[in-house]
């Protein structure tokens, strides 16, 4: 069972430039499921083995709030990145 989330992007580090991303997770975080909350920012590391599909996020991946992810030093190891198209 997955779920699918729709995610604002304000920064890419790599592999797009769209304004919104879709990505899917388990239901379960027993699973690896990664339980996003509404409002809050995330630094997403996600995967696909297909172009098309969409881009999978895992609990057992690194990604993680921006809180999270300034306090881990990613946002300094990453750069600036870029802002998505319009």
């Amino acid at each position: 069972d997955n779920k699918i989330v729709t995610l604002k992007v304000e920064r890419w580090w790599k592999g797009g430039d769209a304004a919104e991303l879709t990505v899917s997770t388990n239901k379960n975080c027993a699973t690896c499921g990664y339980g996003f909350e509404t409002g809050t920012k995330y630094l997403i590391y996600s995967n696909s083995e297909d172009k098309n599909k969409v881009l999978r996020v895992s609990l057992c991946s690194r990604t993680m709030t921006q809180k999270e992810a300034e306090k881990e030093g990613d946002f300094k190891e990453l750069g600036e990145g870029k802002a998505p198209k319009k």
